[in-house]
């Protein structure tokens, strides 16, 4: 199975230990398989949660219709909104800022070496 998965045959990959259970995506964008991957620690789930577990592993989840290619494609649209958002704050709010500082820095440099040639 792992081969297949290497080879993106299948498109995820269930891993399982008693504690946590995981999915790991075979297709992957810039981020490695590291870091694009579901886990659950089941010690840490509430019993009002436990329908999770089926959410993300049940054979009907894994389908390429399932549960799981949901969750992916949202979390890539909600990626890319997030990265929208950063953008248009640092360009709103953070650059703004940042040149009034370099701007007042500047002056007070500027003042304290006319003082200083005068």
């Amino acid at each position: 199975m792992r081969a297949a998965f290497d080879r993106g045959v299948l498109r995820i990959a269930p891993a399982s230990s008693y504690d946590d259970p995981s999915l790991n995506p075979a297709q992957v964008d810039r981020r490695g398989r590291t870091e694009t991957y579901v886990e659950v620690q089941t010690s840490l789930l509430a019993d009002e949660h436990l329908a999770y577990l089926w959410l993300l592993f049940s054979a009907e989840a894994l389908d390429v219709k399932g549960a799981v290619t949901e969750l992916l494609d949202a979390s890539k649209r909600f990626a890319g909104d997030l990265a929208v958002q950063l953008r248009d704050r640092i360009y709103k709010e953070v650059v703004p800022r940042l040149a009034r500082a370099i701007r007042a820095i500047s002056i007070a440099v500027l003042t304290a070496s006319l003082r200083l040639s005068v």
